[in-house]
């Protein structure tokens, strides 16, 4: 037998935050139980693990990695080895939306490039509602020193200014939550050594 006491229905969740989901399991056989955590953020047309094989009756989840969602619900199904029971929440929550998580995947930071070289500026971006981001319209690229570069996942130059850019990149998700990653370059004219050789 199970009842999910926590969360019961209702109310809304912050963004961030640990929350404690609890449940009470009881079994004839006095056997142990395993429990295993269902989040759904469809009132329960689609389930996805929170967290399984609990011995304990309660679990601390970080509201910042659930994807957001108006009607959200928490199912814990309890197991003996043999036999299942399972509960869920009487009514549904809500979850707020997250911005999307963003990575410039080149070039690294610090790179230094020499004047006239190319650049190649890549990124990625995923986000808990929308999952991969790959429209490279969602893509805007910026530098400190020459403010909008374009749009797109990959953006090829060999005309940057020479001097220290820091490169932005901002992703836009379906709920028109926004993310970024950014690094800094420096853009300079190579240095030549003299080449010194030793006298006979």
């Amino acid at each position: 037998q199970v009842t999910l006491t926590t969360p019961s229905g209702g109310g809304s969740w912050s963004a961030s935050g640990t929350y404690t989901v609890a449940w009470q399991a009881s079994d004839a056989d006095g056997g142990t139980l395993y429990s295993n955590l269902l989040y759904s953020r469809d009132n329960g047309a689609t389930w996805n693990p929170a967290a399984v094989n609990l011995t304990a009756t309660q679990y601390g989840i970080n509201a910042a990695l659930l994807a957001g969602s108006a009607q959200a619900l928490f199912r814990v199904e309890v197991s003996d080895g043999l036999n299942t029971a399972a509960d869920q929440s009487d009514a549904a929550f809500t979850v707020p939306a997250k911005a999307p998580l963003v990575w410039i995947t080149g070039p690294e930071d610090g790179a230094m490039v020499d004047v006239g070289a190319q650049v190649v500026l890549q990124g990625m971006a995923t986000d808990l509602e929308d999952g991969p981001i790959t429209d490279g319209t969602r893509f805007r690229w910026t530098s400190s020193l020459e403010g909008e570069l374009g749009t797109g996942r990959t953006l090829f130059f060999e005309d940057l200014l020479p001097g220290r850019h820091t490169i932005t990149l901002t992703v836009t998700d379906g709920q028109r939550f926004e993310g970024s990653d950014r690094v800094t370059i420096f853009i300079g004219y190579p240095i030549y050594l003299p080449l010194v050789t030793k006298a006979p």
